[in-house]
């Protein structure tokens, strides 16, 4: 850029020395008209690449805010994945817990219960025990004493069993084993 401004200076000088003299030097009219020509097409080259330059810092400040914008979005996904994460991690973290608080007191409760499982089959005798030898102690009432007389005599007579003689006669052909009574 510099180099063109130089170049135009000293055209422009030349351009004005030489239109200052009445010389009818064709050769350095058509130097300055060259020159002149030149420098515009520089200038113009220079503006098309000013403007490529903006157009690819435009394009260029673009490309950037999109990816800006991109690495917000996979940051903003980067965290609700670690939230999920640690929520998960969490979860997992209070089951494992549960399951040992489970583990535990289950570890805790067979024991228990085969222990007191024993207790009861020790103790059941005793207290089965401790009822009849009770019952020894508590004399019945009437009421109770004449129901059972009651049922025992009803057994007795209902179901007809042989007596003592007719079963000694039977085994024996007719002559008793025991002596009789003098009824006999």
């Amino acid at each position: 850029m510099r180099k063109s401004r130089g170049l135009l200076i000293a055209v422009t000088v030349l351009v004005v020395v030489t239109s200052g003299c009445d010389s009818d030097d064709e050769r350095l009219a058509r130097l300055a008209q060259t020159s002149n020509q030149q420098q515009a097409d520089q200038n113009a080259a220079m503006a098309e690449n000013t403007r490529a330059v903006a157009e690819g810092s435009k394009a260029l400040i673009e490309a950037e805010n999109q990816s800006r914008q991109e690495l917000v979005a996979l940051q903003r996904d980067l965290r609700s994945d670690q939230a999920e994460l640690s929520r998960q991690r969490d979860l997992l973290d209070r089951e494992r817990r549960s399951q040992a608080a489970a583990e535990r007191r289950d570890s805790l409760l067979a024991p228990a219960i085969v222990t007191l499982g024993l207790l009861v089959a020790c103790i059941a005798p005793l207290i089965i025990a401790g009822f009849a030898l009770l019952g020894l102690y508590i004399e019945p009432t009437n009421e109770e004493t004449e129901s059972v007389a009651a049922e025992l005599w009803l057994q007795l007579h209902e179901v007809e069993t042989p007596s003592l003689q007719e079963i000694s006669h039977s085994t024996t052909g007719g002559t008793p084993l025991l002596p009789l009574t003098d009824d006999a």
